[in-house]
């Protein structure tokens, strides 16, 4: 298996040269993933409290479980301006997270777009060192594209928006998740974000709960009433919407079977009263 230093070098960077340091994001209780399904990672991570970015090139990773690390993106370091005191652009999503005062412009490199999200290092024992200048770590994996994950069971994952357009698209990369979510019918739930309302739906037919989520993939509302307004009003409104299941049924039943639960817990989260269900 390759090292870091060695996909760098076969991509064009000189290592022995340049100054490069490796960066492993993470900022709990912050989602960061959101961040980046978002397009405003680059507002978190170029917004520090110290001139931390002292190099030519930083090697961007998101930390993940145990002392993994998966590649963001591979930048040319371009400016810094600080230290200043500015707030968040109103579009942020973490207004409350503590800002910085250095402010770097940095330059993404194209050549290594295709292991975004992809590779995977081990980081090594000193975790909470979250930068460092660049150490040859080795490459665990390199993720198939438009992977989301292991399949964790049914009732223990919540999906965003981007991640279902991943699944929804990318049968090879999540194969395990097409046939689980195929198999069955049920009653998921749809939560807004930003609000906190809620929309309960229900899933039969031959294509259980992958098909109608499908419908969901292609335009955010998957012809729901209220959602459609919503999107129609924000076209990226659909990026606060989370997936999930509350409960999985056979696909014998037929559907108003299925219905009477899906009516069960309008009737128990108040999603017509207070959420996003019209009848």
């Amino acid at each position: 298996m390759f090292t870091l230093t060695e996909i760098l070098e076969l991509r064009g960077l000189d290592t022995k040269r340049l100054r490069i340091k490796m960066i492993r994001h993470q900022h709990p209780p912050f989602d960061l993933s959101e961040l980046i399904r978002r397009d405003q990672f680059d507002l978190y991570q170029w917004n520090q409290g110290k001139p931390m970015y002292n190099c030519d090139i930083a090697v961007s990773f998101m930390g993940i479980e145990s002392t993994k690390a998966k590649l963001v993106g591979v930048y040319e370091i371009l400016d810094c301006e600080g230290p200043i005191n500015k707030p968040w652009p109103k579009e942020y999503l973490f207004q409350d997270m503590l800002i910085g005062q250095y402010y770097y412009t940095a330059k993404k490199l194209t050549q290594f777009s295709d292991f975004e999200n992809r590779l995977v290092i081990d980081w090594g024992k000193s975790a909470r060192s979250w930068h460092q200048w660049l150490k040859d770590r080795r490459v665990i994996e390199i993720l198939p594209e438009g992977y989301i994950g292991e399949f964790p069971g049914y009732l223990e994952f919540s999906l965003s928006y981007t991640q279902l357009v991943e699944l929804a698209n990318n049968l090879d990369s999540n194969r395990i998740w097409h046939h689980h979510l195929r198999a069955v019918g049920g009653v998921y739930l749809i939560l807004d974000q930003k609000t906190g309302n809620q929309y309960i739906g229900s899933a039969s037919g031959k294509s259980g709960i992958l098909g109608r989520w499908e419908s969901y993939a292609k335009d955010g509302h998957g012809g729901n009433e209220k959602l459609r307004r919503l999107v129609t009003l924000d076209s990226q409104y659909k990026h606060n919407f989370k997936f999930t299941i509350l409960q999985t049924l056979p696909k014998s039943l037929t559907r108003n079977e299925i219905i009477e639960y899906e009516i069960m817990y309008k009737e128990k989260l108040g999603s017509r009263t207070f959420g996003l269900n019209i009848n």
